[in-house]
Formats: structure tokens, C-alpha cells, sequence
């Protein structure tokens, strides 16, 4: 097996352990991941050999019955049941439905437990997709609770999975991307800007070759981001403008919402502050009656910086303490510095 097999590998394996000497936390991270990372290194083992324990009929037939339920209890009911008649694939499927369920309602720690039996049942059935999904599902749990050395870890695994099996199908290929996005969402959180820049752009382009509208959007709202912190805000409203088209053509109401606040920053940024309320007003307003407390804090925020800044501060503390009362407190708070613009 060639373990180091383009310069892509090299680099992010240098972002990888510049990141966990630099951040210091290199033994809570190999604490809290060696389970993981040796599943990983015995799967690398046999990547030449079978990477799929599953047939794509049999995928199909698992996706059939876990997407004709909606809802997390009803796919609790269901994996318990699949799992029960020991359809392994069925069980998989369900988990990864479910946690995903659990963390698009905000309930981050009750998504890592499922995505995490997940993980250990894709692991168990040595099925390289299911595994590369469980893992990049983990990171972002993760990394919607603040903890990013740990996300990081499970992202750059899934990653390097990706790269060392010679599967090139749609969900392959996805799967590498979203590997890619989540690191460089960390890259992004930190300040990173040059790593985050590289890679996003290999995401962007992974994106653009499979013709994933919401996946390009996405991306280029993460670009547009990097341009806005470097002060280049000519790039960065290219940038988000080309993200709202996508977003737009798409449907992707998220997406939208989104965009109207990182329309909403570069305005404040400009001092334009009654185009600045307007545009987060407009965000939160889409989001407000969902359940993604996640990105919904973040517009809720984004508002109450603009009353500070326009002299109205008690309007600004009650919207932040309305933050704290429906966004999930402190948890919600810590995750808020992060771009919000997240796939998964």
C-alpha cells in the first residue's frame, strides 16, 4: 500500500500534527481517538482486499426502509428493531439517520452516543463507506460541541480512509469532501486561513465534480468567510453572493438564512448598520421556528451585536439572554465562534 501517495497527503498530515502539537491537547486527543485510530489502521490493512461488506442492492434496500421513517424517536423504534433481526446495514443506516436527526434538533450529546454505536457497528462490519460516514458524522458532533481537537481527529481519519481506498462511487467521493469540509471548518475556527483556503478549494472542486449545488454553495460561503477575515470584502460579497445564488436555485432555505448574515457582517463591518440589522432580522426570521438552535444562536447574536453597537444594549442583553434560554446555554455559546456554514 502506498501510504503517502500525492502531495494533498502530505500536507494535510503536516496541518494535522502542527494542529495538535500547536493546540497542546496531543495526549487528550490520543486518549479520547486511539480506539479509533487503530480500527482505522486495520481497515487501511485491507483496503486491497474487500472495502464493502455490502452489496449495492442491499444498500438500497437498508436506505428504502430507514428513509421511509421520519423523526428520531420513530428511528429509535426502528434501529432497535433492525438491529433485533440482525440486519447489520439496516441497523447502520438507522443510526446514522437518527443521530443525525438528534443533532439537526440540537441535541448534540444524545447524536455523538448514536453516531458513536454507529461507528462501532460500521467498524464491526468492516463496510469502508458506512465507517467513513460514522466517522466524519462523529467530527461533526464534535465539532458542533466546540471540541476540535477531537473533531479534527475523526475528520482527518475519515480523510485519510478516503484516500487509501480505490473506491471511486458518488458516496466515496462525498465522503472525501465532507472530510475535507470539516477540517476546513477547523482551519477556518482557528484563524487558520492559509490551510483553511487550501483546503477548501480541494472541497470546492470535489464539490464542482459531483455536481452538488448545496456542496458548492456551501464551500464558497466558507471561501467568502476567509476573504472577510483577511479584509478583502470585494472577494468575500463575490464570494457569499455566488453562495446565495446556489442557495437560491437549490431551495436550501438554511443556506439562505446564512447568507443573509454573512450579508448582514459585512455591512456592520461598513457601519451600515441599519442594512446589517435588516439582513440578520431577515436570517433569523427563517430560522427561528426550527429546531437548529445551533445556527439560529448564531443570527440571534449576530442581532444583539448590532444593538449594542447602534447604543441599544438593553434590547441587545434580552436578545442574548433569549439566546441562552433557547439555544442550549453555555454548550451553544462555546460552538458560536465557528463558521455556522456547515455540510452535514
Amino acid at each position: 500500500m502506498q501510504l503517502f501517495r500525492n502531495a494533498s497527503y502530505a500536507a494535510l498530515k503536516h496541518c494535522h500534527e502542527t494542529f495538535t502539537n500547536g493546540m497542546g491537547g496531543i495526549r487528550s486527543l490520543i486518549s479520547r481517538t486511539l480506539p479509533v485510530l487503530v480500527s482505522i489502521l486495520l481497515l487501511l490493512a485491507s483496503c486491497g482486499k474487500e472495502p464493502h461488506a455490502f452489496t449495492p442492492e442491499e444498500r438500497k434496500a437498508a436506505d428504502s426502509i430507514v428513509h421511509a421513517v421520519g423523526g428520531a424517536d420513530s428511528l429509535a423504534l426502528l434501529q432497535r428493531r433492525l438491529e433485533g433481526e440482525g440486519n447489520r446495514l439496516g441497523s447502520i443506516v438507522a443510526l446514522r439517520r437518527w443521530g443525525k436527526a438528534l443533532r439537526d434538533d440540537s441535541r448534540f450529546e444524545e447524536a455523538l452516543r448514536v453516531h458513536s454505536k454507529g461507528l462501532q457497528q460500521a467498524a464491526d462490519a468492516g463496510d469502508t463507506l458506512e465507517w467513513v460516514q460514522a466517522l466524519n458524522n462523529v467530527g461533526t458532533d464534535y465539532r458542533r460541541m466546540g471540541v476540535l481537537d477531537v473533531a479534527q481527529g475523526y475528520h482527518y481519519s475519515a480523510w485519510k480512509m478516503s484516500e487509501e481506498c480505490a473506491d471511486t462511487s458518488f458516496t466515496a467521493r462525498k465522503n472525501r469532501v465532507v472530510s475535507l469540509n470539516g477540517l476546513g471548518n477547523i482551519y477556518l475556527t482557528l484563524g487558520n486561513y492559509e490551510r483553511a483556503d487550501s483546503t477548501l478549494r480541494m472541497c470546492l472542486k470535489g464539490e464542482q465534480e459531483l455536481h452538488s449545488t448545496v456542496g458548492q454553495a456551501i464551500n464558497y460561503a466558507n471561501l467568502g468567510s476567509i476573504f472577510e477575515h483577511r479584509g478583502q470584502t470585494d472577494s468575500a460579497w463575490v464570494y457569499y453572493r455566488r453562495s446565495m445564488e446556489l442557495n437560491t436555485e437549490e431551495g436550501n432555505e438554511l443556506g439562505i438564512a446564512l447568507c443573509h448574515t454573512y450579508f448582514g457582517s459585512l455591512y456592520e463591518k461598513a457601519r451600515q448598520y441599519d442594512k446589517a440589522a435588516a439582513e440578520y432580522e431577515t436570517a433569523y426570521r427563517l430560522m427561528k421556528d426550527s429546531k437548529d438552535d445551533w445556527h439560529a444562536l448564531n443570527m440571534l447574536i449576530a442581532l444583539a451585536g448590532i444593538c449594542h453597537a447602534t447604543g441599544n444594549g438593553r434590547q441587545g442583553d434580552g436578545m442574548s439572554r433569549q439566546g441562552k434560554a433557547g439555544g442550549g446555554g453555555h454548550r451553544l455559546a462555546r460552538a458560536s465562534g465557528s463558521n455556522p456554514h456547515l455540510i452535514l
